[in-house]
């Protein structure tokens, strides 16, 4: 049976992702934040899928993520970083640095931790495969293109790639 890890399972693309992978058979495992999920989740898939309950953006997180798969497994083949949040800040006056420093702690350093755990794991499988999910508000060419503007999305969470759009079309959203 292959062996796949989803973060964000708790809804939307995560729980999405679930759903498919648990209907053809995998041997799913999920990381959510908040245990009702993780009961909510049992409830709804119940063989051969696991929740683990670990917040991303602590370092602890990695070790929480390798016992649980270690106790069930000696293999993964499929790594998909999923977790995200939206940022709240509509406007540049209104961002914040403990804003920013959650979007980049969740988007940016989640993914190593769970890489980390997951690393020996992967090595163990025929063909790994690590699957880094973003949206087209992450996209450079999408934001160049102006598409989004006029629209009320989290500045900050497209601040990462401002400098880049900045350069190219002379635009802050203000």
């Amino acid at each position: 049976m292959k062996n796949i890890l989803i973060t964000g399972g708790a809804r939307g693309l995560g729980k999405e992702l679930i759903d498919v992978y648990y209907t053809n058979g995998y041997n799913v495992f999920t990381v959510v934040r908040k245990q009702e999920d993780s009961e909510k989740l049992s409830k709804e898939f119940t063989s051969h899928f696991t929740p683990i309950v670990a917040d991303l953006v602590d370092d602890n997180c990695i070790d929480i993520i390798k016992d649980n798969l270690t106790k069930s497994i000696n293999h993964l083949d499929i790594l998909i970083n999923n977790a995200g949040i939206p940022g709240n800040a509509y406007k540049i006056a209104d961002v914040t640095s403990t804003e920013m420093k959650a979007l980049f702690d969740i988007h940016c350093l989640a993914i190593i931790r769970t890489t980390q755990a997951t690393l020996d794991l992967l090595k163990n499988s025929e063909k790994p495969k690590i699957v880094n999910i973003t949206s087209r508000l992450g996209s450079l060419s999408e934001m160049a293109s102006g598409e989004f503007e006029g629209r009320e999305f989290s500045y900050s969470y497209i601040t990462y790639f401002l400098k880049r759009v900045l350069s190219k079309h002379n635009t802050i959203y203000l």
